[in-house]
């Protein structure tokens, strides 16, 4: 176990060297305060996010951001990235959890989330992380519907159906010629509608994927997608491991591939999940703008 522990540490020695320097300073352990992103990877805060965002927003291929990052949660333990996503996308949903947090107020939070699973299955989570199954789970014992997708391999035809649900996801439609729900022709109305699906989006995707395929430190990860940029063909990943890398943009199929490889835990493929409110339609002030 030692000698795990000594190799781990040489490691990140190696591929941070800081790191050396601020555990000698303040412990025997190495301590981080967050991660220089890969280079292919574009920081949100950059100058050149602010302008893929603004094209997104402008474009209407952001219809998640508002909704999310009103309700952006970084997670509070380690092994609680599918925990915070499932607290943003539900949030961001307005799913109503129908049990109090704190009272009186009725909201997700991770700690509610805690109590809809066994005890003996949480202590797992808390060691190894959630699976996509038990992501699918909690989050339709939750007030959801979750369509789980794992791409067979790195095909052409994946990558295809993939970038497809993206965009229905951040634009609001099927696809960038066919209109879908509530969208329709004349301007004025499109835009109402932008705005609403803003504000009440209809679905949302989140994430899960090998974080060693773009470059990052660390295994397999869940976050959820806030806009995607088609001039560039990259997506905004809201990353719930905020004490680790800031928000990113990544290139299409860098991020479909990282979905790919294999999760020891369910030899299966990563992938990426569809959620929607299990009463969509149904939303009190949502009801005032449709048409029957």
């Amino acid at each position: 176990m030692l000698s795990k522990v000594l190799s781990f540490k040489a490691q990140l020695f190696k591929r941070y060297p800081q790191t050396q320097e601020i555990s000698i300073m303040y412990s025997n352990e190495p301590s981080f305060h967050g991660f220089k992103l890969p280079e292919d990877l574009l920081d949100y805060r950059s100058h050149e996010s602010k302008k893929r965002l603004i094209r997104c927003m402008s474009e209407g291929t952001a219809m998640p951001f508002l909704a999310l990052s009103s309700c952006y949660k970084p997670q509070s333990h380690p092994a609680y990235c599918g925990f915070s996503t499932l607290v943003m996308v539900l949030n961001a949903l307005r799913v109503d959890p129908k049990r109090l947090w704190k009272t009186p107020w009725r909201w997700f939070t991770e700690e509610l989330l805690e109590k809809s699973v066994e005890l003996t299955e949480l202590e797992l989570i808390r060691k190894t992380g959630i699976t996509m199954e038990q992501f699918q789970n909690v989050s339709e014992r939750n007030g959801a519907t979750c369509k789980l997708v794992r791409p067979s391999g790195d095909s052409e035809e994946g990558y295809e159906e993939f970038l497809s649900d993206l965009y229905h996801v951040c634009a609001g439609r099927k696809s960038r010629w066919q209109d879908h729900g509530l969208i329709r022709s004349d301007d004025n109305s499109r835009n109402m509608n932008l705005a609403l699906s803003e504000e009440y989006p209809n679905k949302l995707m989140a994430v899960s994927f090998y974080r060693e395929a773009l470059e990052q430190h660390g295994n397999g990860h869940y976050s959820p997608v806030a806009a995607f940029d088609l001039k560039t063909n990259s997506v905004l990943v809201l990353d719930t491991a905020r004490f680790k890398y800031p928000p990113y943009w990544v290139p299409t199929r860098d991020l479909y591939r990282s979905m790919v490889p294999i999760d020891t835990a369910t030899e299966k493929s990563r992938g990426y999940f569809l959620m929607k409110r299990n009463d969509v339609g149904k939303i009190q002030d949502l009801s005032l703008y449709l048409e029957d």
